[in-house]
């Protein structure tokens, strides 16, 4: 009987070491795996932020290209109703995607330009509303 607790024990023990390494290859195994599966989800998250930062720069071009046209239409029909709040969302989610401070800066330029082309020609509902644009693309 004692000779068989000893073969129990040693086959117990060694049931504990065979477990203990397959535990620790499984382990190792799915640690690597997942490492791999995070290192994928990184990349197609940057890769689809910056698709989101190209499409939103596109559609705060095509925003402030019709925000600049409205101003200029403003002063031939003064009654028409412009819709500032398409415009302002497109900025706004262009800001939130940390948007590059060139394409920032060339909105600001022309924005500007177009402001004082309006000031001078003595539209001021033109300037009053390119304002407005600026100063939603400008504020933090």
């Amino acid at each position: 009987m004692e000779n068989i607790g000893q073969k129990l024990d040693r086959a117990k023990r060694e049931l504990a070491r065979v477990l203990d390494e397959h535990i620790r290859a499984f382990d190792k195994e799915n640690v690597e795996k997942i490492k791999r599966l995070q290192e994928e989800v990184k990349k197609n998250r940057t890769a689809f932020l910056g698709i989101l930062r190209e499409v939103s720069t596109l559609m705060t071009y095509l925003a402030i290209k019709a925000a600049i046209e409205m101003a200029y239409v403003s002063a031939q029909h003064t009654g028409e109703r412009v819709d500032v709040e398409f415009i302002k969302r497109s900025i706004e989610v262009f800001k939130s995607l940390n948007p590059d401070d060139s394409d920032v800066k060339v909105f600001v330029e022309c924005l500007k330009l177009h402001r004082d082309v309006l000031r001078g020609s003595g539209n001021m509902k033109g300037v009053q509303f390119i304002s407005e644009v600026l100063s939603t693309l400008t504020k933090k």
